[in-house]
């Protein structure tokens, strides 16, 4: 019980912060976008190691061969290393901006904070 007081207080003050500084809003919203991308990659890997093989009841596999076909590409395995690599890709440039968001979005609150220490 305790760490649930303790987690609906941090989160309180996490909201009373995303309010007031818009980068947080941001970085959120980014984070959400490179979550998606990390499903997404990760699990395009379970058609990729099944190769041309695609004889599956996952539904996963079922989602990815519906991708592929209704991008007019045949489910082979050139086609998921290749939509591997381009999600990895995604995945790395959307990380990198949201390294920056955040770096940026904590500098603002750092500044924000030192006003007060030393003013």
């Amino acid at each position: 019980m305790n760490l649930f007081r303790i987690t609906a207080s941090q989160l309180k003050i996490f909201l009373r912060m995303a309010r007031h500084f818009p980068m947080i809003r941001l970085a959120l919203m980014v984070t959400m976008l490179l979550l998606f991308l990390e499903y997404a990659t990760l699990s395009l890997m379970i058609p990729l190691s099944m190769g041309e093989n695609l004889n599956s009841d996952a539904g996963i596999v079922t989602v990815w061969v519906a991708v592929v076909t209704f991008l007019g590409l045949s489910p082979s395995l050139m086609t998921w290393v290749w939509l591997f690599l381009v999600l990895l890709f995604l995945r790395s440039i959307v990380g990198y901006a949201h390294l920056c968001i955040t770096t940026l979005a904590s500098k603002q609150v750092h500044r924000e904070l030192s006003k007060s220490v030393f003013s």
